[in-house]
């Protein structure tokens, strides 16, 4: 049931989930041609940016109405076709070869639709009329959110309902093998209790029939609140004894016991020496003295004073612990020292232990590890691996996004990382130090190793502590923990590892770790965007920097020999690969160096000069002159 109805539920977002099919990164460009542009010497780039621009087999005109390359063409924003996939007036529609969408109608990969009037799929939905059929009878079927059906033991029509082992009425009626309820009463056949909610219950050996209650068990017994007899406890109204330790007392005046004597605010101990009038003076058993709101007190290895509710100091051998108003300052000095202090009510302060150190001074800093209440200007958070040593690459993540990277996942996992938030939105930084699977290793197979030990050690740790399970469940995890070592030695054959098969925890341990010193290598990783990226972003991972600032103004590129910064496109730019540089400067100035060549332009060849290993030639007006 809850299944069904959260595939319901779901297809409210259906439209946005088929938006998400069709890439809109040619209708979002805000330069032209995307990520990549070859330095060229043969002449053939004409740079008349924004008016004209041609490189290869991309052409530009009245950037950015018009764009064509090999992948496709656009007329923003009316309609761009990018390889398969095509829009008219995108986000409106959106099209390609596993579907597509126009206005709130959507179709693909086996459902269509027009949200919210109805959709066709897995199942089907018309107004709040939902079903599944599966082509020879109904799955379920039902009117959100009033009827369900799944099976003729599995329904609900309003407020009745029915399961395979109950049924009722909602709220007022309850029928099952295990709890009854009709109204205010209860009942269970099984345990003989039952009740009148709220003046009358039985359950097991107590019962209770309006104040008066009593259990048979124990032959404890009272009317509540005046009467109590409870093992040697007894009570009347406000006079108590207690035959257990021969105490005695009226609530709440006297109070006699074999230690202790208090009438009114007159109290003594009568065996040690101790006594006072409350809340005046005292003498207390561990040396504390008290006068009014001052008090103190020593022992041999102890302090401790303080002006109550000001001020209050304690030492001994393990802890120091100071307060003063607002502020409280605490020393723990057993094993590693461990130090905290906090003022305001825990809005401002330090605490130091396991050798890390939070701070802060709320709402401005909030500095530490782990959870913290959040400061709205400024947020800095470290984290760290607990596992680091045996952490294997299980999460996947795209370097810089699907619209400005490669496309390319990785399996990585978080080693440490420290995260800056300023201003809650306003800006976010995070570094940090990823583990990943080393480039040229078998990334299919030690994903499939990885999951494998997972899954065999979760069913061997449940097949440990089951000791309740049925020996059907018992013999379903021990089926799976021989496939489990199936899998493991078939992954340990393919990359040539010796250890032998798992069969406790520390044998999962030693292979996690082969593999994270033999597959795996270390990159580190770094993020920034300002409000959300909508002005500014750049990230690297590893050798490769990209980012953009001023909403897009200024990108720049770099991976490992290779660089390329633009400042409004193609109106400045800057590239190095390796030995060779081009230069694009305004109005219309191109640069291209390389080693034995050398080029410039002004308006692609009104002038140009260019010197290949000695040959000099160019253009004067358009007229070519020197040698070929």
């Amino acid at each position: 049931m809850k299944r069904s109805i959260g595939l319901l539920a779901a297809g409210a977002l259906l439209l946005l989930s088929c938006m998400g099919c069709v890439s809109g990164d040619r209708a979002l460009r805000n330069s032209p041609a995307g990520r990549k542009i070859e330095v060229r010497f043969d002449g053939s780039t004409v740079n008349l940016w924004p008016l004209y621009y041609h490189s290869g087999d991309f052409t530009s005109v009245l950037w950015p109405l018009f764009d064509l390359d090999s992948r496709g063409f656009a007329v923003r924003p009316f309609f761009h076709h990018d390889r398969d996939a095509a829009a008219i007036l995108w986000p409106l529609s959106g099209w390609d070869h596993s579907g597509g969408w126009a206005l709130t109608a959507y179709w693909g990969e086996g459902r269509c639709g027009v949200f919210p009037l109805f959709h066709s799929g897995k199942f089907h939905t018309v107004g709040p009329f939902f079903w599944e059929h599966d082509g020879e009878k109904f799955t379920y079927l039902g009117m959100f959110p009033l009827i369900y059906y799944w099976k003729p033991d599995n329904w609900f029509a309003g407020p009745v309902w029915r399961t395979h082992d109950s049924g009722g009425l909602f709220p007022v009626l309850w029928l099952s093998d295990d709890f009854n309820l009709a109204g205010p009463a209860w009942w269970d056949y099984d345990s003989g209790n039952f009740g009148l909610f709220p003046v009358q219950w039985k359950v097991d050996n107590f019962n209770m029939i309006g104040p008066a209650w009593w259990n048979c068990g124990s032959g404890n017994w009272g009317f509540f609140p005046l009467v109590w007899n409870i093992n040697r406890f007894h009570a009347a109204g406000p006079v108590w004894w207690n035959y257990g330790n021969q105490s005695w007392g009226v609530f709440p005046l006297v109070k006699i016991s074999q230690d202790y004597r208090i009438i009114g605010p007159v109290w003594w101990r009568k065996k040690q020496p101790g006594g006072g009038f409350f809340p005046l003076f005292g003498l207390y058993a561990n040396g504390t003295r008290q006068a009014g709101p001052v008090w103190w007190g020593s022992g041999e290895k102890s302090r401790k004073h303080g002006f109550f509710p000001l001020y209050w100091y304690e030492s001994d051998a393990d802890r120091t612990e100071f307060n003063l108003g607002l502020v409280l300052f605490m020393l723990n000095r057993s094993g590693q020292e461990n130090m905290n202090w906090w003022a305001a009510g825990g809005l401002a302060g330090c605490e130091k232990y396991g050798g890390h150190l939070n701070w802060r001074f709320w709402p401005l800093v909030n500095y530490g590890r782990g959870e913290a209440l959040p400061s709205p200007v400024l947020q800095i958070t470290d984290d760290e691996h607990r596992d680091r040593p045996q952490a294997l690459p299980d999460d996947r993540y795209t370097p810089f996004g699907k619209s400005f990277g490669d496309g390319r996942e990785w399996r990585n996992v978080t080693l440490e990382n420290r995260k800056t938030y300023v201003g809650t939105l306003l800006a976010f930084h995070e570094t940090g130090t990823s583990r990943v699977w080393r480039p040229g290793a078998d990334s299919a197979t030690l994903d499939q190793l990885r999951c494998a030990l997972d899954d065999m050690e979760r069913n061997l740790i449940q097949l440990d502590n089951g000791r309740n399970f049925t020996e059907a469940r018992k013999a379903e995890l021990r089926e799976s923990l021989q496939n489990g070592k199936k899998r493991i030695a078939e992954c340990g054959e393919k990359l040539q590892i010796a250890l032998s098969l798992p069969e406790k925890k520390e044998d999962f341990t030693a292979w996690r770790r082969l593999l994270a010193e033999r597959f795996c290598t270390e990159v580190d990783f770094l993020e920034h965007r300002t409000l959300c990226g909508l002005t500014s972003w750049y990230e690297q991972f590893g050798d490769e920097y990209r980012g953009q600032f001023g909403m897009g103004a200024v990108i720049i590129r770099k991976y490992a020999d290779k660089s390329d910064f633009r400042l409004l496109g193609f109106l400045c730019r800057e590239k190095h690969d390796g030995d060779s540089s081009e230069y694009l400067y305004p109005p219309f100035i191109s640069v291209k160096e390389s080693p034995g060549r050398c080029r410039w332009s002004f308006l692609y060849r009104v002038f140009s000069y260019e010197n290949n290993d000695g040959r000099k030639s160019g253009h004067i007006f358009f007229i070519p002159w020197g040698e070929k």
